[in-house]
């Protein structure tokens, strides 16, 4: 059941102007992770409209392995208005170096994933078409079946979500 704070985020996130979008590549990333919905909200889940910032956060264990949030940083953003894809891989699956082109590399969550590498780029450039390429959903998919283990807690998964996500 949920709580009063997850009934009033999920509220505001079936408002979110990207509402759609953002289901459309959650439902791509739990294809292309493998991740049954027997184990929903036991080993992986989604919260939505966490903070301000974010729109969802889909964790696989006790790490995030895809989110959308609003202005990543003041370099890449200055007006804090652009929202970014963000996606935790293993790099070593990615194949060919400093691809794909466009998306920044940063270090991932090493003491949880062996070479976790974390990838982000503009959510409008990137959301729907970030899984076509092979090496990235290959990556993605590597990172979240290495991450698998039991959701720190309850707040790890918002369950009124569960049916927009099948």
């Amino acid at each position: 059941m949920a709580s009063q704070a997850q009934t009033a985020k999920f509220q505001g996130f079936q408002e979110h102007l990207l509402r759609d979008q953002s289901l459309e590549v959650l439902k791509q990333a739990i294809d292309v992770a493998e991740l049954p919905f027997s184990d929903l909200g036991d080993t992986w889940g989604v919260t939505v409209c966490v903070d301000p910032k974010t729109i969802f956060r889909l964790n696989v264990g006790n790490v995030s392995q895809l989110s959308v949030y609003r202005g990543f940083n003041e370099k890449r953003d200055p007006t804090g208005k652009v929202f970014y894809l963000y996606l935790a891989v293993v790099d070593r699956e990615l194949g060919v170096l400093g691809e794909p082109r466009g998306l920044r590399w940063d270090k991932g969550f090493v003491q949880h994933v062996d070479d976790s590498a974390q990838l982000s780029g503009p959510f409008d450039e990137w959301g729907t078409k970030i899984f076509e390429r092979k090496g990235v959903a290959r990556a993605f998919r590597s990172h979240a079946q290495a991450a698998v283990r039991r959701l720190p807690n309850a707040n790890w998964h918002n369950p009124l979500i569960d049916d927009l996500l099948r």
